[in-house]
């Protein structure tokens, strides 16, 4: 009993012990399992606590930023009020404002007064304006009533009053100080006085914004010249102005004339001191620039007395060799820093005649001449961007020695250089130019760095051709535009081939309207059929030809083609042109030609035929040895080897045919002299007839009896001639002896006579007149004489041909026999023939 209490007792603490085991192993499980699920809570409620205080900060800064925004809107609120307050005041005393914006004293000014100026601060509160000036080291205070500040100025040893007036504008003021004395002032641009200069936190930077001053002040930036002096530094207590200015202007004068590299200055000091010894080139005398530490971050130039100035002066004139700064001036007029200065200031004022300065300095030899005037520009344009993005310009830094023998290299790069390099000219000077070679080089090195932006204290500005204008606004479109597989670039292909279709398209469209336009007007003029159809022909192949070039000229130069490619392309245009142009003008002439020789056929007097042929030929010979001239010009091949070419051809072909060359030499001779003209009688070159028409080879003659002769015209140049002028009664003789049967009868033989003369009568340009009688009785025959006179110029033979068939119908009309010729015909035995002879025979002969 026991035993089995026992064992139950057993079995059923073994089960709870395993229960148990079970049960802390599964809570071990659950609590591994809940551990990370715990550390994800924890992450969570640490970025949620995150989230709020962010939140709580964006809530406190919105807050902040309403506050800001409203204390803006009070501060916007009360100006507007004093703006509405200062308009009141200045209408009230009689200001003419524009708005209220207007008046506005804050900002940089440029003040003027008589023999001086400055750069004046100027700084609005309220009714009150407080500022500075440079130089003088001036402080000026006063209060604004409407448009007008008055105060006092106070200087070093000096002060006085100021009364100043805004323009309507608000951009400018004029005043007076209180000696009487004008002060007038314009408003400076912020962002370039904001943008102005280098600094001066270091030596280097001082020299380097003083220079940049300097430099723009020469070229004529006001703003620049006001702003050298706070780079500048008198501690000596220098404190009359006009000795200052005179020390600003030596100093400045002795630094310009020297060459030196800027980065070489010192870039620290000592106790607030530095020195850097500069120099004019190809000497070697040097004098020192001094700097000093103004204030913390602001270090300055030390502009040296007077005397020290005469005495660098003089030591820089010895050095280089000439008596003054004139004579200096004009001995350095020419180099590598004046064509550079000179390039740039001509690419600033573009616009502004600046163009033609910069194009100057530029070897444009490469370039065919008629290509100048575009590819010129876009080669200015790209050594222009190279320049701006090598770096800010420092003139000092570029040689300006004459007698430099090595050219100077603003550039260089694995593609090529940039270079300025000698160029004698014939009178003896050498002048400085932007190398040819450059020039070719210049769109790959431009292409290689036009990622590289502008340099510092390089200011945007517009682009010089239309091409880099719209190359900048394909590049905010899409820059794949801008690559290049092959020679150009991908948009330059995409014009090109744009252009080709326009070209072609305009080419027809203004070809057809022109040939409309010219049909109609030969129409309304009544041309004849010939002439329309000449001036057709023009305005076929030739007019679109010359329409298609010269499309195609302007619009590729507008793309910006390399230097060997757009002359290629526009070379093809021009030859395009010039052939259509030549071939128009040779139809031009040909109508022209036909134009006077219809007038001339009908006229007397009023019109030459020589003249008419001769000019005509002439003009044709004159437009095709034009054509070929200018197509030299266009392949860059000299002209006067290509007249003396066509003169030596023209020798050759003269020689060749001297008969031809005297028979046109005749003609002109014949024209000049006015011998003769159509339907004058002349004897000449032994013929003699009427003038029916006069080339540039020979001369067409009708004789008296109705031939056509042609003469050369050298004969009748050379030989003596005689001109009857037209003939009044003279003309075409006509004879022709008519034979009748003898049997007629006399009735007969008058009503034939009759009917003949009234039958020559009838005949075409028969003059008056016509003769008609019996003239010889004949074995068999009666024979009839027929003449009269025809106008001259008339075709005898066919005028003889219808006579004669009015002759043959006249006759079998009256029953007339023509009278045929016959003969009878006696045979005769022999021996009767010989008795016949022996009866004929004469006694003597019968003996």
């Amino acid at each position: 009993m026991k035993s089995s209490f026992l064992s139950a007792w057993l079995l059923v603490a073994a089960l709870g012990c395993t229960s148990v085991a079970f049960a802390q192993e599964a809570a071990s499980e659950g609590a591994a399992a809940a551990i990370p699920e715990a550390v994800t809570a924890v992450e969570a409620i640490e970025e949620a606590a995150k989230a709020n205080a962010d939140a709580v900060a964006a809530t406190e800064e919105a807050a902040a930023a309403a506050q800001q925004a409203a204390e803006a809107a009070e501060e916007a609120t009360v100006a507007t009020g004093e703006a509405a307050v200062a308009v009141t005041v200045a209408e009230e005393a009689g200001a003419v404002i524009e708005d209220a914006d207007a008046i506005n004293w804050n900002g940089s000014w440029r003040s003027i007064w008589r023999g001086g100026q400055a750069l004046l601060i100027l700084e609005q509160s309220g009714s009150t304006i407080t500022g500075t000036y440079q130089p003088g080291d001036a402080t000026l205070s006063g209060s604004i009533e409407g448009v007008v500040a008055k105060g006092t100025w106070e200087q070093p040893g000096s002060t006085g009053e100021f009364e100043f007036a805004l323009a309507p504008d608000g951009q400018s003021f004029v005043g007076r100080s209180g000696n009487g004395e004008y002060w007038n002032g314009e408003r400076l641009d912020e962002e370039r006085a904001a943008a102005a200069g280098f600094g001066s936190d270091t030596p280097r930077a001082a020299l380097i914004s003083l220079l940049s001053a300097a430099n723009a002040a020469a070229d004529g930036d006001s703003f620049a010249e006001l702003s050298i002096r706070r780079y500048l530094a008198f501690p000596d207590g220098e404190e009359d102005l006009r000795n200052r200015n005179a020390r600003v202007t030596q100093f400045l004068r002795l630094l310009n004339l020297s060459t030196f590299r800027a980065l070489s200055a010192p870039d620290a000091g000592e106790a607030g001191l530095a020195s850097f010894d500069v120099g004019p080139a190809g000497t070697e005398w040097t004098f020192p620039i001094a700097f000093i530490e103004a204030g913390a971050d602001n270090w300055q130039l030390v502009v040296p007395p007077l005397q020290v100035l005469d005495t660098w002066n003089t030591e820089a004139l010895t050095a280089l060799e000439v008596e003054d700064f004139d004579a200096l001036a004009e001995a350095r007029r020419y180099g590598p820093r004046q064509t550079a200065r000179a390039f740039t200031r001509g690419t600033a004022t573009w616009e502004d005649g600046g163009a033609e300065l910069a194009l100057s300095m530029l070897d444009l030899s490469e370039i065919p001449e008629n290509l100048q005037s575009t590819d010129g520009p876009l080669a200015a344009e790209y050594i222009r961007q190279i320049i701006d993005r090598v770096g800010y310009s420092i003139w000092q830094e570029v040689p300006d020695d004459p007698n430099q023998r090595q050219p100077y290299i603003v550039y260089e790069h694995a593609l090529g250089a940039i270079a300025i390099d000698r160029y004698p000219q014939e009178d003896g000077t050498v002048h400085w130019l932007f190398t040819a070679d450059s020039l070719a080089a210049a769109p790959e090195i431009y292409d290689a760095m036009q990622n590289l932006a502008l340099a510092d204290g390089v200011v945007a500005s517009e682009p010089l051709t239309n091409a880099f204008k719209l190359r900048s606004q394909l590049k905010e479109i899409s820059p794949r535009l801008l690559r290049r597989p092959f020679l150009l670039e991908n948009w330059q292909w995409i014009a090109i081939a744009g252009t080709l279709l326009l070209t072609v398209a305009l080419s027809w469209v203004i070809v057809w309207l022109g040939r409309i336009l010219t049909t109609a007007m030969l129409r309304v003029g009544k041309a004849r059929p010939e002439m329309r159809a000449s001036m057709a022909s023009a305005f076929g192949w030739p007019a679109r030809m010359f329409v298609a070039g010269g499309i195609l000229t302007v619009l590729l130069r507008e793309i910006g083609l390399r230097q060997d490619v757009s002359a290629v392309g526009n070379s093809f245009a021009l030859l395009l042109m010039l052939l259509g142009g030549t071939f128009f003008l040779y139809r031009l002439v040909q109508t022209a030609t036909m134009a006077l020789a219809h007038p001339a056929a009908k006229s007397l007097t009023k019109f030459d035929d020589i003249a008419v042929e001769l000019g005509g030929g002439l003009a044709k010979i004159a437009v095709l040895v034009g054509g070929v001239v200018l197509a030299a010009d266009v392949l860059g091949l000299p002209y006067e080897g290509v007249i003396a070419g066509l003169g030596v051809g023209g020798l050759a072909l003269a020689i060749a045919s001297k008969d031809a060359v005297s028979n046109f030499i005749g003609a002109g001779i014949l024209m000049s002299d006015r011998s003769f003209k159509r339907g004058d009688l002349i004897e000449g070159g032994g013929l003699k007839g009427v003038v029916e028409e006069v080339g540039m080879r020979s001369t067409r003659l009708r004789t008296m009896d109705g031939n056509v002769v042609v003469v050369p015209n050298v004969k009748l140049a050379d030989d003596n001639l005689h001109n009857w002028g037209k003939p009044k009664i003279a003309g075409v003789d006509l004879n022709i002896a008519i034979s009748i049967a003898s049997d007629t009868p006399r009735a007969k033989v008058d009503e034939f006579v009759e009917g003949l003369q009234a039958a020559f009568a009838r005949q075409t340009n028969a003059r008056p007149g016509a003769r008609a009688a019996l003239d010889e009785i004949g074995p068999a025959s009666l024979v009839i004489k027929l003449g009269g006179s025809f106008d001259a110029g008339t075709d005898t033979t066919a005028v003889k041909h219808q006579l004669l068939g009015d002759v043959v119908d006249l006759a079998r009309g009256l029953g007339v026999d023509f009278a045929v010729p016959t003969s009878r015909v006696h045979y005769v035995e022999p021996a009767m023939a010989m008795s016949f002879a022996n009866r004929t025979k004469t006694p003597a002969a019968a003996q």
